[in-house]
Parts: structure tokens; C-alpha cells; sequence
């Protein structure tokens, strides 16, 4: 809960400046922040990691939401004629933490042409660690998880959360 503060209080900085009434505002605001989160938009960009290549897109909508100590992106992207190769990735505008080697993993839709390998009935999402990039993995009864590979078309509506670097 934020206090008004009275026009007529005077502080002084460290630096013997008067620190005003709207420092004050844009210090509470920029810890409202801090504890309650904020939201923030970008653009997600498919890659192939062997090629990253290039696409048409007609979608590309993501989202992230910032907590203390969380991060979550959720991102809907949709290309036609990429020219990519090796696995299927993409990249977003933030950093995974370090958090002992495991990745985060999140849940993800895939259609428009973009077809699990034989053997694998869903995939995933997987923030790796000090990385910008998502990768996506294919999964199944009875097989190992595999990364996907990158598909000429295709559509993801993905969920990712993970302990991201401020460095945006």
C-alpha cells in the first residue's frame, strides 16, 4: 500500500540534492513493481539451431510475466516457408538462470503442419540454462525426449516459466 506524501515534506539525498516528489512516486512505483510483478511484451522469432534460417510469419505474440523470483513467457508464433535446420527453437528477450543443471519445462500445442516424429504424442517447451533460447521436445510412452526438429510450417502456443536474469 503506497502513502500520500504531504507536498510540503522535503528529503535530501546523499548527494545533498533535493529529492523530489516525483523521485519519491517513481521509487514506489518501481518497487510496486518489484514485489507485484510486471508484464512485458516481445516478439517471438523461431531458429533452427543447426541454421537458424528465415520465415514468413503471420503470428508472433509473447508475453512475459516478471516476479521476484519466477519469470513466465507465453508465446503463439506461426511461420510458413522458414529456411532453418537441426532443432526446432525460439528465442526470447531473456535469460535463464543457473539452477543446478535442470531446465524448466513448460507445456506446448502444436498444428498448422508442425508434426511430432514417429513414436511421440506431445511435446514441451525447455528453457536451458544461460540461454535466450526455448527449444522444443518431443515426448512419448516408452521413448526418450527428444528435441524436435524445425519444420518449413508450423504453429506453437507455448508456456515456459523459469528463474530469468535481469538483463533486459
Amino acid at each position: 500500500m503506497l502513502f500520500p506524501i504531504p507536498e510540503e515534506w522535503s528529503f535530501i539525498s546523499n548527494n545533498n540534492e533535493e529529492v523530489t516528489q516525483n523521485d519519491l512516486k517513481e521509487m514506489y512505483r518501481s518497487l510496486s513493481n518489484a514485489i507485484r510483478g510486471n508484464i512485458d511484451f516481445f516478439t517471438p522469432i523461431v531458429y533452427g539451431a543447426g541454421a537458424a534460417g528465415v520465415g514468413t510469419y503471420s503470428e508472433q505474440n509473447g508475453v512475459i510475466a516478471r516476479s521476484i523470483y519466477s519469470t513466465d513467457i507465453w508465446f503463439n508464433v506461426y511461420w510458413t516457408a522458414h529456411t532453418g535446420a537441426g532443432e526446432l527453437r525460439v528465442q526470447i528477450p531473456l535469460t535463464c538462470d543457473q539452477v543446478g543443471g535442470q531446465p524448466f519445462v513448460g507445456s506446448c500445442e502444436i498444428s498448422n503442419g508442425l508434426t511430432l516424429a514417429v513414436g511421440y504424442t506431445w511435446c514441451t517447451c525447455k528453457a536451458n540454462e544461460n540461454s535466450t533460447f526455448v527449444n522444443i521436445v518431443q515426448n512419448g510412452s516408452g521413448v526418450n525426449s527428444a528435441a524436435m526438429g524445425i519444420q518449413a510450417q508450423g504453429r506453437l502456443r507455448c508456456h515456459v516459466r523459469f528463474f530469468g536474469k535481469y538483463n533486459k
